[in-house]
C-alpha cells in the first residue's frame, strides 16, 4: 500500500469503509485529520495501526501526502502479533502503542528509507522474522473466514460452526481474538463489500432486487444496515459513487 507524494487540494473528507483488514500505514508528510461521529477532529499520529473498523471512518488531509503502509489480509495480523485483535476493533492507535522490540525503530528506519523498494525490505524483513506456525485454532479461523468471504457473507454462523467441528461459541471466541470481530459482524463486512461490488452501474430502482440476493428480509433492514456501516443509505450512496464515475469519464 503507497501513494506517491502529492500536494494535497481542499478536499471534503474522504470516507472510508469496513473492509475486514488491520492495516499499518507509515504517513511521511502531513498528518491527516479524522472526524469522529460525535463532532470531534483530531489529528492522527504519523504512524498509526488501523484495527477492524465496525463503521464508517472519515479522513482529510491537511498539506502534502505521502503514505507507505500494509495491509493484512483477515486474520493475517494474528500470525505476526499473537496478541487479542478485539482490542483493537474500531480504533485508529499510534503503532509505538501496541509493538515489541522486535519493531524498534521500525518508523525511523521507514522514514529514512529513501526507494520505496527499500521500505518493502525493511517491513518484510521484520514480518518474517515474528512469524510462527499457525495452531489448530488458527486453521479453523482461516477456514471459517474464506468461507464466509466464499459466499458473500450470506451465511449461518450456527450452520458454519457445525460444518468446522466447533461450537458456535468456541469460533465466536477464537475469531474475535484472532481476527478482531465476531464472525457474524465479519459476515456483514463482507456483505457490504461484495453489495458494493454488485451495485456498481446500477440505479435504486434496482435496491430491492439486490437486497434479496443477499439475504435481507426486507428493503428497510437492507437499508438500515447500510447506512449503519457507509454512514448514507444505498440510495445516497449509488448516487454519489454515479457521479464520480460520471466526472472521471467525462474527464
Amino acid at each position: 500500500l503507497t501513494i506517491d507524494p502529492v500536494d494535497a487540494v481542499e478536499d471534503e473528507p474522504e470516507t472510508v469503509l469496513p473492509d475486514g483488514s488491520l492495516e499499518i500505514v507509515f504517513n511521511l508528510a502531513d498528518r491527516f485529520r479524522r472526524f469522529h461521529a460525535d463532532g470531534e477532529v483530531e489529528l492522527q499520529p504519523q504512524a498509526i495501526v488501523v484495527g477492524q473498523m465496525k463503521r464508517f471512518v472519515r479522513i482529510q488531509p491537511t498539506g502534502k501526502v505521502d503514505l507507505f503502509g500494509v495491509r493484512f489480509h483477515t486474520a493475517g495480523a494474528y500470525h505476526f502479533f499473537k496478541c487479542n485483535l478485539s482490542d483493537l476493533t474500531g480504533k485508529i492507535v499510534e503503532l509505538d502503542s501496541i509493538l515489541t522490540r522486535h519493531y524498534a525503530n521500525l518508523e525511523d528506519r521507514i522514514h529514512s528509507a529513501v526507494a520505496i523498494e527499500d521500505r518493502v525490505s525493511i517491513i518484510e524483513k521484520l514480518l518474517l522474522n515474528s512469524l510462527s506456525p499457525p495452531d489448530s485454532n488458527e486453521k479453523v479461523v482461516d477456514a471459517v473466514k474464506a468461507h464466509i468471504a466464499g459466499n458473500d457473507g450470506v451465511v449461518s454462523i450456527h450452520q458454519t460452526a457445525r460444518q468446522f467441528g466447533v461450537s458456535q461459541r468456541q469460533l465466536e471466541r477464537h475469531f474475535k481474538y484472532m481476527v478482531g470481530v465476531s464472525p457474524k459482524f465479519y459476515s456483514r463486512i463482507i456483505r457490504l463489500q461484495s453489495i458494493i461490488a454488485a451495485s456498481e452501474f446500477q440505479t435504486a430502482d434496482d435496491l430491492s432486487g439486490l437486497a434479496l440476493r443477499f439475504g435481507f428480509y426486507d428493503q428497510p433492514h437492507f437499508v438500515r444496515e447500510f447506512a449503519e456501516l457507509v454512514g448514507k443509505s444505498p440510495t445516497a450512496f449509488l448516487r454519489d459513487e454515479n457521479r464520480m464515475a460520471e466526472a472521471f469519464i467525462g474527464s
